[in-house]
């Protein structure tokens, strides 16, 4: 079994303020969240959806710089996913913007 990371970053509308965008893609996406929370990590304003979609355990971070979200994935079947999110938290750790 595998895991994978992923990141895509998209332009927020100028008018839409971050809790807004969030409220906007999550309802969207069609999955059913286990959890949703704001959080603030190393000076940044951060969101957190867990959620569990076709046998895979979706941890979506996202946060926004500079008119843009950063959208974190990780991806694991769910035997694995405690096994290997510590990596995926050691990579946000690492988020800084300039």
């Amino acid at each position: 079994m595998k895991s994978s990371v992923n990141l895509v970053v998209e332009p927020i509308p100028s008018q839409m303020s971050f809790n807004q965008y969030i409220e906007v893609v999550t309802s969207s996406t069609g999955y059913q969240y286990e959890n949703q929370r704001y959080y603030d990590q190393n000076g940044l304003h951060w969101h957190e959806a867990i959620s569990l979609n076709q046998s895979i355990k979706l941890l979506q971070k996202t946060v926004m710089h500079d008119g843009k979200a950063f959208i974190f994935t990780f991806g694991a079947h769910p035997v694995i996913y405690d096994q290997q999110i510590q990596i995926f938290e050691d990579i946000i750790n690492t988020v800084k913007f300039n």
